[in-house]
């Protein structure tokens, strides 16, 4: 459930920057997919999540603003 959730979402963000010619920005990308799923099961699929959003983003031709860390 949780994994399908994660991967619907996913999709609808970079959809939604698709939409608007605009950049993703992953860190908000990340905040919302946090917001939909819990703080634990986000958590445990971080690194997942943002390769999920990168992998996407390019499947899409959608540019990736990484956060600077």
């Amino acid at each position: 459930m949780v994994r399908t959730a994660f991967r619907s979402e996913v999709r609808r963000i970079v959809s939604e920057a698709q939409a608007c010619d605009s950049q993703l920005d992953i860190g908000e990308a990340l905040k919302r997919l946090r917001d939909v799923v819990g703080e634990d099961a986000f958590h445990a699929r971080r690194r997942d999540l943002t390769n999920q959003l990168l992998a996407e983003s390019i499947r899409r031709g959608v540019e990736a603003q990484l956060p600077i860390i």
